[in-house]
Order: structure tokens, then C-alpha cells, then sequence
């Protein structure tokens, strides 16, 4: 089963390569901030940002949840990869 800390601390550090490779400052990131309001994501980002967290915790991300108005904070998407994490474990 995957722990809240653990898991906020791996989709902190995915969204923090996401910014690196993309030349987004990273600055102030933790696990309250609103992506699109904070750091001006748009939804191309929203989708690459999603392959890599499908990639990283092995989840698939249903498109209907792909729409980035759907999980903006980062503390809304380590509550989905925990639960389809959890899904996909069972």
C-alpha cells in the first residue's frame, strides 16, 4: 500500500523534473499548490505531466481525469496515484 508522505514525495519530485526539463521554477512547490494557477500549466503540460506519472508509479490515468481542470493541486493528484495505485495492487 502506498503512504500519503511517500507518495507526496515522488509526485513532488516528478512534477519537479517536469519544471527542470521544461525551465519552469520549481520555487515554492510543495503538496497545496495549484498547478495551473501557480505555475501556469497548460493543458499540453497537464498531459505530459500525466505520462510521467503514469510512467513512474505504473497507473493509468483514465482520460476523463486527464482533463487538467480535474486535478490541480498537487495534494489532488497524489490522492489519485495512491488510489489507483492501491487499485491496481489489489
Amino acid at each position: 500500500m502506498y503512504k500519503k508522505d511517500e507518495t507526496t514525495e515522488k509526485v513532488l519530485s516528478v512534477i519537479k523534473n517536469y519544471f527542470d526539463e521544461n525551465g519552469i521554477d520549481a520555487k515554492n512547490l510543495n503538496e497545496k499548490s495549484n498547478l495551473m494557477k501557480d505555475y501556469d500549466l497548460d493543458s499540453l503540460d497537464y498531459l505530459e505531466l500525466f505520462d510521467n506519472l503514469e510512467e513512474e508509479f505504473d497507473i493509468q490515468v483514465s482520460d476523463n481525469m486527464k482533463d487538467y481542470n480535474t486535478l490541480l493541486s498537487v495534494d489532488q493528484l497524489v490522492q489519485y496515484v495512491i488510489l489507483n495505485k492501491k487499485n491496481v495492487q489489489n
